[in-house]
């Protein structure tokens, strides 16, 4: 034993290893099961608006604050055309509300100043005039609404989540978390979405 090397892992030379190697194994305890991140959350999402009755359920929370007729027609008029312009009107309600903080005004009246007059600017104003909220609140839910029906209506298109305008622009300018929070509140009351501003 004097003339053998000193080894850290080993400090009580040979004896100790045959006394190690005779002992029952050491069972290592399984892995407690992975928290799902947002891509889980998303696949989720994106499997049970395809397989499920998520996308009913969206409209009817929609429905809580917009004529349904409102939603069917969006939903209808993005039949294989993407979501761009929901997109791009989002965001712009978003960066108006950024910019006027204490502005004073009518969410019809700002959302008219951001957005031509279509049936995307009806569902965004009448959603944003329903929820009883602050006027930055409401901008945010009339945005955060628009970026949601158009993400279903991409999926209900068969339109990867990757090649959705509204999916990416809130990846690309928030984050994924964002993203995934923003698909868990489309099937809970619609006024929360005022917290994602």
């Amino acid at each position: 034993m004097a003339g053998q090397p000193f080894c850290y892992q080993h400090p009580g030379g040979q004896g100790a290893r045959r006394a190690s190697s005779s002992s029952p194994s050491t069972r290592v305890p399984p892995r407690p099961p992975a928290t799902s991140g947002p891509s889980d959350q998303l696949a989720e999402f994106a499997a049970a608006i395809l397989t499920g009755d998520t996308a009913q359920e969206i409209a009817e929370r929609a429905a809580r604050y917009v004529d349904r007729s409102i939603w069917d027609k969006v939903i209808q008029r993005h039949k294989g055309r993407g979501c761009d312009d929901l997109a791009k009107m989002a965001r712009l309600i978003l960066e108006f509300k950024d910019k006027m903080h204490a502005a004073i005004g009518a969410p019809t009246a700002v959302i008219a100043e951001v957005a031509p007059p279509s049936i995307e600017r009806t569902f965004a104003s009448e959603l944003a005039a329903h929820v009883t909220l602050p006027l930055d609140a409401q901008l945010t839910t009339a945005a955060r609404g628009l970026q949601i029906i158009g993400i279903v209506s991409c999926l209900l298109n068969g339109t990867e989540l990757k090649a959705c305008a509204c999916f990416c622009d809130v990846m690309r300018i928030e984050s994924k978390e964002r993203v995934g929070e923003l698909t868990r509140r489309a099937v809970e009351d619609w006024e929360g979405l005022s917290q994602m501003g």
